[in-house]
Protein backbone atom coordinates (compact mmCIF):
# COMPACT_ATOMS: atom_id res chain seq x y z
CA UNK A 1 0.00 0.00 0.00
CA UNK A 2 2.64 2.77 0.33
CA UNK A 3 4.51 1.82 -2.66
CA UNK A 4 1.33 2.59 -4.29
CA UNK A 5 0.77 5.46 -2.47
CA UNK A 6 4.56 6.88 -4.03
CA UNK A 7 3.68 5.62 -7.42
CA UNK A 8 -0.19 7.68 -7.66
CA UNK A 9 2.10 10.79 -6.03
CA UNK A 10 4.42 10.35 -8.97
CA UNK A 11 7.74 8.75 -7.03
CA UNK A 12 7.81 5.79 -8.96
CA UNK A 13 11.28 5.44 -8.51
CA UNK A 14 10.57 4.69 -4.74
CA UNK A 15 7.95 2.68 -4.97
CA UNK A 16 9.78 0.72 -6.78
CA UNK A 17 12.24 0.28 -3.53
CA UNK A 18 9.05 -0.85 -1.73
CA UNK A 19 8.28 -3.19 -3.53
CA UNK A 20 11.54 -5.01 -4.47
CA UNK A 21 11.05 -5.59 -0.59
CA UNK A 22 8.31 -8.38 -1.54
CA UNK A 23 9.24 -11.42 -1.98
CA UNK A 24 10.33 -12.63 -5.43
CA UNK A 25 7.99 -15.60 -5.11
CA UNK A 26 4.64 -13.84 -4.05
CA UNK A 27 5.15 -10.33 -6.51
CA UNK A 28 2.94 -11.91 -9.27
CA UNK A 29 0.20 -12.21 -6.85
CA UNK A 30 -0.19 -8.70 -7.27
CA UNK A 31 -0.82 -8.60 -10.62
CA UNK A 32 0.88 -8.62 -13.97
CA UNK A 33 -0.09 -5.77 -16.39
CA UNK A 34 -0.26 -4.90 -20.09
CA UNK A 35 0.95 -0.60 -20.00
CA UNK A 36 2.28 -0.11 -23.21
CA UNK A 37 -0.91 -0.01 -25.35
CA UNK A 38 -2.10 2.87 -26.66
CA UNK A 39 -5.71 4.05 -27.16
CA UNK A 40 -7.58 6.70 -28.68
CA UNK A 41 -10.60 6.87 -26.62
CA UNK A 42 -9.64 6.18 -23.04
CA UNK A 43 -11.48 3.11 -21.38
CA UNK A 44 -11.01 1.49 -18.44
CA UNK A 45 -12.33 -1.67 -19.14
CA UNK A 46 -10.00 -2.05 -22.23
CA UNK A 47 -8.66 -5.49 -22.86
CA UNK A 48 -5.26 -5.63 -24.37
CA UNK A 49 -4.24 -8.04 -27.48
CA UNK A 50 -3.52 -11.37 -25.68
CA UNK A 51 -0.23 -11.24 -27.14
CA UNK A 52 0.50 -7.81 -25.29
CA UNK A 53 3.80 -8.21 -23.29
CA UNK A 54 2.99 -8.58 -19.28
CA UNK A 55 5.13 -7.10 -16.14
CA UNK A 56 4.69 -7.94 -12.54
CA UNK A 57 5.04 -4.22 -10.33
CA UNK A 58 8.57 -4.76 -10.26
CA UNK A 59 9.59 -5.31 -13.59
CA UNK A 60 7.30 -2.74 -15.05
CA UNK A 61 9.01 -0.01 -12.63
CA UNK A 62 12.26 -1.82 -13.38
CA UNK A 63 11.86 -1.14 -17.29
CA UNK A 64 10.29 2.21 -17.01
CA UNK A 65 14.06 3.15 -15.22
CA UNK A 66 15.91 1.28 -18.00
CA UNK A 67 14.34 3.16 -20.63
CA UNK A 68 15.04 6.28 -18.64
CA UNK A 69 18.64 5.46 -18.08
CA UNK A 70 18.92 4.81 -21.79
CA UNK A 71 16.99 7.85 -23.19
CA UNK A 72 18.90 9.80 -20.95
CA UNK A 73 22.73 8.62 -22.07
CA UNK A 74 21.97 8.16 -25.58
CA UNK A 75 22.26 11.22 -28.55
CA UNK A 76 20.26 9.09 -30.68
CA UNK A 77 16.87 11.07 -30.70
CA UNK A 78 14.86 8.36 -32.70
CA UNK A 79 15.69 6.23 -29.12
CA UNK A 80 15.38 8.81 -26.67
CA UNK A 81 12.02 9.88 -28.07
CA UNK A 82 10.66 6.60 -27.96
CA UNK A 83 11.72 5.77 -24.75
CA UNK A 84 10.54 9.11 -22.82
CA UNK A 85 6.95 8.17 -24.59
CA UNK A 86 6.66 4.85 -23.45
CA UNK A 87 7.65 5.94 -20.03
CA UNK A 88 4.62 8.66 -20.19
CA UNK A 89 2.38 5.85 -21.81
CA UNK A 90 3.22 3.48 -18.94
CA UNK A 91 2.36 5.90 -16.32
CA UNK A 92 -0.72 7.31 -17.62
CA UNK A 93 -2.00 3.72 -18.40
CA UNK A 94 -1.56 3.11 -14.37
CA UNK A 95 -3.36 5.75 -13.66
CA UNK A 96 -7.27 6.57 -12.62
CA UNK A 97 -7.95 7.48 -15.82
CA UNK A 98 -6.66 4.22 -18.01
CA UNK A 99 -7.03 0.23 -17.98
CA UNK A 100 -4.04 -0.73 -15.39
CA UNK A 101 -5.45 1.77 -12.89
CA UNK A 102 -5.42 -1.24 -10.61
CA UNK A 103 -1.85 -1.23 -10.74
CA UNK A 104 -1.81 1.47 -7.88
CA UNK A 105 -5.26 1.08 -6.88
CA UNK A 106 -6.97 -1.72 -5.13
CA UNK A 107 -10.33 0.23 -5.63
CA UNK A 108 -11.73 3.05 -8.55
CA UNK A 109 -14.81 4.73 -8.59
CA UNK A 110 -16.13 5.99 -11.51
CA UNK A 111 -17.64 8.84 -9.93
CA UNK A 112 -14.42 9.94 -8.02
CA UNK A 113 -13.97 12.36 -10.94
CA UNK A 114 -17.04 13.87 -11.17
CA UNK A 115 -17.36 14.46 -7.38
CA UNK A 116 -13.85 16.05 -7.53
CA UNK A 117 -14.40 18.32 -10.28
CA UNK A 118 -18.34 19.07 -8.59
CA UNK A 119 -15.90 20.25 -5.30
CA UNK A 120 -15.76 23.76 -4.38
CA UNK A 121 -11.67 23.38 -3.84
CA UNK A 122 -10.45 21.99 -7.70
CA UNK A 123 -8.07 19.22 -6.28
CA UNK A 124 -5.64 16.05 -7.53
CA UNK A 125 -6.58 13.95 -4.51
CA UNK A 126 -9.84 12.58 -3.65
CA UNK A 127 -11.19 10.08 -1.37
CA UNK A 128 -13.57 8.39 -1.57
CA UNK A 129 -15.03 7.33 1.85
CA UNK A 130 -16.78 4.00 1.13
CA UNK A 131 -13.71 2.25 -0.44
CA UNK A 132 -12.42 -0.93 1.39
CA UNK A 133 -9.49 0.21 3.33
CA UNK A 134 -9.85 4.23 2.96
CA UNK A 135 -8.99 5.80 -0.49
CA UNK A 136 -7.44 8.31 -1.93
CA UNK A 137 -7.25 8.75 -5.98
CA UNK A 138 -4.41 10.39 -7.14
CA UNK A 139 -6.24 12.25 -10.61
CA UNK A 140 -2.75 13.99 -11.68
CA UNK A 141 -1.27 14.01 -14.89
CA UNK A 142 1.73 15.49 -14.00
CA UNK A 143 4.19 12.28 -14.23
CA UNK A 144 2.99 11.32 -17.62
CA UNK A 145 2.69 15.09 -19.41
CA UNK A 146 6.73 15.56 -18.10
CA UNK A 147 7.77 12.06 -20.39
CA UNK A 148 5.54 13.41 -23.04
CA UNK A 149 6.87 16.65 -23.33
CA UNK A 150 10.33 15.34 -22.78
CA UNK A 151 9.67 12.70 -25.93
CA UNK A 152 8.42 16.05 -28.03
CA UNK A 153 11.91 17.86 -26.95
CA UNK A 154 13.46 14.57 -28.59
CA UNK A 155 11.11 13.90 -31.47
CA UNK A 156 13.18 13.13 -34.51
CA UNK A 157 10.80 14.17 -36.83
CA UNK A 158 7.24 15.69 -37.15
CA UNK A 159 5.22 12.46 -36.86
CA UNK A 160 6.88 11.49 -33.14
CA UNK A 161 6.50 14.98 -31.93
CA UNK A 162 2.38 14.77 -33.05
CA UNK A 163 1.73 11.76 -31.14
CA UNK A 164 3.67 13.11 -28.08
CA UNK A 165 1.61 16.03 -28.30
CA UNK A 166 -1.74 14.31 -28.67
CA UNK A 167 -0.83 12.29 -25.80
CA UNK A 168 -0.04 15.28 -23.56
CA UNK A 169 -3.34 16.62 -24.88
CA UNK A 170 -4.62 13.62 -22.83
CA UNK A 171 -3.11 14.34 -19.50
CA UNK A 172 -4.14 17.94 -19.87
CA UNK A 173 -8.15 17.06 -20.93
CA UNK A 174 -8.19 14.84 -18.26
CA UNK A 175 -6.77 17.24 -15.50
CA UNK A 176 -9.32 20.03 -16.58
CA UNK A 177 -12.13 17.76 -16.22
CA UNK A 178 -11.36 16.24 -12.72
CA UNK A 179 -10.58 18.91 -10.87
CA UNK A 180 -13.48 20.89 -12.20
CA UNK A 181 -13.70 24.33 -14.02
CA UNK A 182 -17.32 25.15 -14.17
CA UNK A 183 -17.38 28.09 -16.72
CA UNK A 184 -13.80 28.46 -16.94
CA UNK A 185 -12.17 28.15 -20.79
CA UNK A 186 -10.98 24.68 -21.35
CA UNK A 187 -7.16 24.57 -22.15
CA UNK A 188 -6.46 23.87 -25.06
CA UNK A 189 -2.22 24.36 -25.10
CA UNK A 190 -1.39 20.61 -26.62
CA UNK A 191 -3.97 20.76 -29.82
CA UNK A 192 -3.72 24.06 -30.59
CA UNK A 193 0.39 22.98 -30.81
CA UNK A 194 -0.92 20.39 -33.05
CA UNK A 195 -2.80 22.21 -35.40
CA UNK A 196 -0.55 25.05 -35.79
CA UNK A 197 2.64 22.28 -35.87
CA UNK A 198 2.05 18.82 -37.47
CA UNK A 199 -1.24 19.72 -39.71
CA UNK A 200 0.99 18.14 -42.31
CA UNK A 201 1.44 14.71 -40.65
CA UNK A 202 -0.08 11.34 -41.16
CA UNK A 203 -0.99 10.62 -37.47
CA UNK A 204 -2.70 14.90 -37.49
CA UNK A 205 -4.98 13.18 -39.95
CA UNK A 206 -6.08 10.20 -37.88
CA UNK A 207 -6.32 11.82 -35.06
CA UNK A 208 -8.80 14.58 -36.53
CA UNK A 209 -10.71 11.10 -37.48
CA UNK A 210 -10.74 9.56 -34.00
CA UNK A 211 -10.58 11.87 -31.69
CA UNK A 212 -14.07 13.81 -31.77
CA UNK A 213 -12.76 16.52 -29.55
CA UNK A 214 -9.67 17.12 -31.28
CA UNK A 215 -12.37 17.00 -35.05
CA UNK A 216 -14.48 19.52 -32.71
CA UNK A 217 -11.41 21.53 -31.78
CA UNK A 218 -9.99 21.96 -35.40
CA UNK A 219 -13.43 22.50 -37.15
CA UNK A 220 -14.44 25.71 -34.79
Amino acid sequence: MLGNDFLQRGQWKAALELYRRIPAERIDDYGRYEPFERQFGDRVNYVPPTDASTYNKVELLARLDELEEEADRTTNDTLAARNYFNIGLALYNLSYFSYNWSFADAFRSGTSAVRAAASPTPTEVFSHVGAPLGNREHLSMDQPRYYFERAMRRAPDEEAAALAAYYAAKTERNEYYARGRPGGTRPFTYFRLLQENYRDTEFYDRVVEECRTFAWFVGR
